[in-house]
């Protein structure tokens, strides 16, 4: 892990650096680490192990979008889950019930697994949040909740919203000028169904 012991900046600039250095010498290199986001950016094949085993190899994008299972997802990112029994599943769509939360009406995807629990997973930056009051796009899954808290981090702000009896991650994009919701507010989150993978419960 060569550069885990660098500030912020400087390992940016370095692990730039030594992609360019790569590069232009066209050597194989093998690269450990910790950092999910140091890995994505340097990596053209990742391997994810798990207690010694591989559990999935593959391009950053397909890990990041398509992980075969739970830790792969953890792993690379975050990601939100919600588990639950298959109510009804037909050639292209599932009910999903989710303890706490209801029935979610998703496709399925030729790949995804037969079983009678299943996890949809979905990443914090594929979500929307608006005020519970507002009119949803059509085209996602709503759900009512409440912000427990936010992070300002910069580039977008990230939530806590307690669905039910889950709690969800969503993140929104910042603007100059937008106001964040506040803690304690009733808010709608938006699941954008092609967004949420199925998984193995």
């Amino acid at each position: 892990e060569p550069l885990s012991n660098l500030d912020k900046k400087l390992r940016v600039q370095m692990r730039q650096d030594l992609l360019s250095l790569q590069r232009r010498l066209g050597i194989t290199t093998i690269f450990v680490t910790h950092d999910q986001e140091e890995a994505m950016t340097t990596a053209d094949r990742m391997a994810v192990l798990d207690h010694g085993v591989v559990q999935q190899i593959g391009a950053p994008s397909t890990l990041f979008d398509y992980p075969v299972n739970r830790f792969v997802a953890n792993f690379v990112g975050t990601m939100n889950v919600l588990e639950g029994e298959v109510r009804e599943r037909t050639s292209g769509s599932v009910v999903l019930a989710v303890e706490g939360v209801g029935d979610l009406h998703l496709p399925l995807a030729a790949e995804a697994p037969v079983a009678q629990r299943l996890a949809a997973s979905f990443r914090p930056h594929t979500v929307q949040i608006e005020m519970a009051d507002g009119l949803g796009d059509a085209r996602y899954v709503w759900l009512p909740g409440v912000v427990e808290s936010s992070e300002f981090l910069g580039e977008f702000t990230r939530y806590q919203v307690q669905i039910g009896e889950q709690r969800l991650t969503a993140d929104q994009s910042h603007l100059a000028g937008l106001s964040p919701f506040p803690v304690g507010a009733p808010v709608s989150i938006g699941l954008e169904p092609t967004q949420v993978r199925l998984l193995a419960a």
